[in-house]
């Protein structure tokens, strides 16, 4: 099976290039997008493309669940889409916009004949770690566990198992639903041998890994997402899937040239790095919430400046510009902000790190390394190029503000080698808001006595440096407008 793909970096143009595509080429498409937000954009750049080409215009149908059901409207949209091909068989011009899961959960055993695009990088792998030790009896009753390659084992629904609707009217264990509905539709694994060891209270984890042999019916296979080649999911299927060949392809047209521009990376610690569990303690609660206002504080525009930050976190003061969710691949509207705020981590679990490890042979370290490259910092790179880093032609300089060191090296690192028009122009700035103080920092960190600030003696620290550096003596409040 051969899938082509292109991993030219963001502004490259693929999106253009591969609506364009679809909408000058007659043909029965199957387009999936990593979310719904961007399908009417979508379909404009289609409906578009056919009419700059003089073309009829083709049909093109979306097929989503309503968002207040998706929950519970999956079998709804895989129905739909399965029935594409003798719905639309005598169409000679027709698109169906899809998103990533529903093309995951969905049959495409009949489409051949078809072609089918899938915009950014697929989250394929799927994985939970649970701690089991009341629900065992649950498990060993209704789920087989059976040897599958090296040390991992499948699990598999015995006859008689629950079905994903008994989960959901469930009400004390309908979160399995899912986890029921890829037992039987996919290839669910683990790396318990059986379910003693589940027995005995131990934290295990299960993970599912989709497959594009799912969609060897279609006569042509196309991905394009930034860096694909060096993502998660080329690496397992390369190592896991032989008989899938990946092929390079080149985008029509002419590569755009980047104009010079200067970029500051803003970080607020080298001592440490952003985790989920140290932003859940007291202490790194606190040195959130003093970033985000100094954020506040220097970055704030309502106009000129987006940030970003983990859905859960609500910060203590109002930042001004807009907020967004750190999925943003394929957005257009920011290009005019020269301003971008980030406090936001994405790492990847020691389970889930070690069970990578295990499935594809890679090193425990090299399994951290493509996790992290695939998690946070794919994110990172994702929101940064919304700005006005996006536009080829705009020469304004770019402030980008993150947690840590660790992150504005990667940041620097990519600008300048990605031909984005900052080679050489990239400056890391160490702001000093009192993050390298901390008492329990990671093994590789210095050791540092004494005891650990509090959230507002971090806070007053932070509004005294900034209050002693710009030499104001104003009282509390906005300024009066002049």
């Amino acid at each position: 099976m051969k899938v082509e793909y292109s991993a030219a970096q963001c502004g490259a143009g693929k999106t253009t290039q591969m609506t364009k595509d679809i909408g000058e080429n007659r043909g029965r498409y199957v387009y999936a997008v990593d979310r719904r937000e961007v399908i009417k954009d979508r379909k404009r750049l289609i409906l578009d493309a056919a009419q700059n080409a003089g073309l009829p215009a083709p049909i093109v149908v979306a097929i989503v669940s309503d968002a207040k059901q998706a929950k519970h409207a999956t079998s709804s949209v895989s129905t739909q889409i399965a029935e594409l091909p003798k719905l639309y068989a005598n169409v000679d011009h027709v698109v169906a916009i899809i998103t990533h899961k529903g093309m995951m959960l969905s049959d495409h055993s009949a489409f051949d004949g078809w072609e089918i695009v899938i915009d950014e990088d697929p989250v394929m792998f799927t994985s939970e770690t649970w701690n089991s030790r009341a629900s065992v009896g649950h498990f060993r009753e209704f789920y087989s566990l059976s040897p599958f390659e090296g040390e991992l084992s499948r699990i598999q629904p015995y006859p008689g198992a629950p079905s994903v609707n008994d989960y959901r009217a469930d009400t004390q264990i309908s979160d399995m639903a899912e986890f029921r509905r890829l037992t039987e539709h996919s290839t669910v694994l683990t790396t318990e041998p059986d379910w003693e060891g589940v027995k005995a209270g131990k934290r295990w984890t299960w993970f599912d890994q989709w497959n594009l042999l799912a969609l060897s019916a279609y006569k042509r296979v196309r991905i394009v997402a930034n860096a694909f080649d060096e993502r998660l999911n080329h690496r397992i299927h390369t190592e896991l899937f032989p008989q899938i060949q990946f092929v390079s392809m080149r985008l029509a047209g002419q590569t755009p040239v980047w104009l010079p521009r200067k970029v500051t990376i803003n970080f607020f610690t080298d001592e440490h790095q952003a985790t989920s569990a140290f932003f859940a303690t007291d202490e790194g609660k606190a040195y959130r919430d003093a970033a985000a206002a100094w954020i506040a504080y220097n970055m704030g525009s309502k106009t000129h400046h987006y940030w970003v930050a983990n859905v859960k976190f609500t910060p203590k003061v109002k930042i001004d510009g807009e907020r967004h969710s750190p999925k943003v691949a394929g957005l257009n509207s920011l290009r005019h902000c020269d301003k971008v705020s980030i406090l936001y981590t994405a790492k990847g679990s020691n389970e889930e790190v070690g069970t990578i490890s295990k499935l594809t042979g890679l090193h425990t370290e090299e399994a951290r390394e493509i996790v992290a490259r695939d998690r946070e910092r794919e994110d990172l790179v994702q929101i940064v190029l919304r700005s006005s880093l996006r536009d080829p032609i705009n020469t304004q300089d770019v402030t980008v503000t993150v947690y840590d060191k660790t992150q504005a090296t990667f940041l620097k690192d990519f600008l300048e080698r990605s031909g984005y028009g900052c080679a050489g122009l990239v400056t890391l700035n160490h702001v000093d808001i009192g993050t390298n103080q901390r008492t329990n920092r990671q093994k590789s960190g210095p050791k540092v006595t004494g005891t650990a600030k509090t959230r507002s003696e971090i806070n007053a620290d932070y509004y005294a440096k900034t209050k002693a550096e710009r030499g104001s003596t104003r009282s509390r409040g906005r300024p009066k407008k002049v």
